[in-house]
């Protein structure tokens, strides 16, 4: 009996077991891989207090360089002086309380912070660019409506909950959304990216987009000073 043919097709089916189970591995590892990289993060942000006299530190955790949080530290303590009483008027007349609270509150509107959220009640649309409300236009203070379309939720995931989380990711991906860069920053490309599609690089956001640093700037600042007074004892997430 001639034993060459099947001693020649048990070669192949084991050869073919181990390519397969050698593929099986790869693709296992290689979804592995993905996942690793799409895991989401724990905002290291997520237990800053909003206070007078965490003002500048909290700035600077946002990325803010030294001397830029103390220029924006100083545009919140005019805020303060001078519309601090018309922003608690705002607050407590607002007709959306229950979801104005969620932005402010640190309730997980939309599962965003504070410092994120709190744009869909303080950034308006205006001849198509986002701005900064301007507080003497305002009688209420209401959700502006565009917030969804700019995908605030899925840039604030790409920028600050991830491994590779950048220290000035809050003031970027802000910076992105109010430049209508949102989809340049999803897709990794510079200023916004790494590797082959260029780098993480403020100073070319800011140059790139004129006007955009004192839009994040600004909005830092009122911000800053709407949470402090919606989070004081006797502010709105206390009722």
């Amino acid at each position: 009996m001639n034993w060459r043919p099947y001693i020649v097709a048990g070669c192949l089916v084991t050869v073919l077991g181990v390519d397969g189970f050698l593929a099986a591995s790869e693709d296992i590892q290689g979804t592995q891989e993905m996942k690793s990289h799409n895991v989401l993060d724990q905002d290291p942000l997520y237990d800053l207090v909003y206070v007078p006299t965490n003002r500048l530190e909290n700035l600077r955790r946002y990325g803010l360089s030294d001397s830029d949080a103390e220029d924006a530290q100083r545009r919140v303590n005019r805020l303060d002086e001078d519309w601090s009483n018309a922003v608690k008027s705002l607050l407590k007349d607002a007709p959306e309380p229950d979801s104005l609270a969620a932005s402010l509150c640190g309730l997980g509107s939309r599962g965003l912070p504070p410092r994120w959220a709190a744009m869909d009640f303080l950034v308006e649309v205006k001849d198509g660019k986002l701005q900064v409300i301007n507080l003497s236009d305002y009688a209420v203070i209401e959700s502006q409506g565009w917030f969804s379309e700019r995908r605030v939720r899925s840039v604030y995931d790409r920028t600050e909950r991830r491994a590779s989380r950048q220290d000035d990711a809050t003031r970027m991906g802000l910076a992105a959304v109010f430049a209508g860069k949102h989809e340049q920053l999803l897709l990794g490309e510079s200023p916004w990216g790494s590797g082959l599609f260029g780098g993480w690089d403020w100073g070319e956001a800011a140059k790139q987009n004129p006007g955009v640093k004192g839009s994040v700037y600004d909005y830092l600042a009122l911000m800053h000073l709407t949470v402090e007074l919606a989070q004081a004892s006797k502010g709105i997430c206390g009722r």
